[in-house]
């Protein structure tokens, strides 16, 4: 085969290499989310002490923490998708 030519990537071969595949997928899903959960919780506490005495900064800063808050609970979810799986597939 010449060099220039990238072989088809391969898949899990087995049940087991898929639930590998489906844990680093979602130890990174569980770090991204986690990041952006900080990132938004430092905004909207900027945003509350800036905007002190405007109603709609401080209803902008609470619906960042909300959203803080959704970002954590998917990310939890995450670490437990592979543990559901396991038990469904039962291995």
């Amino acid at each position: 085969m010449p060099p220039w030519i990238i072989p088809a990537p391969t898949g899990p071969k087995t049940g087991v290499g898929l639930i590998a595949l489906i844990e680093n997928l979602l130890d990174w899903f569980f770090v991204v989310f986690l990041v952006l959960a900080v990132l938004f919780i430092v905004l909207a506490a900027w945003q509350f002490i800036s905007g002190e005495a405007q109603p709609q900064a401080v209803s902008q800063a609470k619906s960042k923490l909300l959203w803080a808050v959704v970002a954590i609970i998917a990310a939890v979810f995450a670490k437990g998708i592979p543990t559901a799986i396991r038990a469904i597939v039962g291995g």
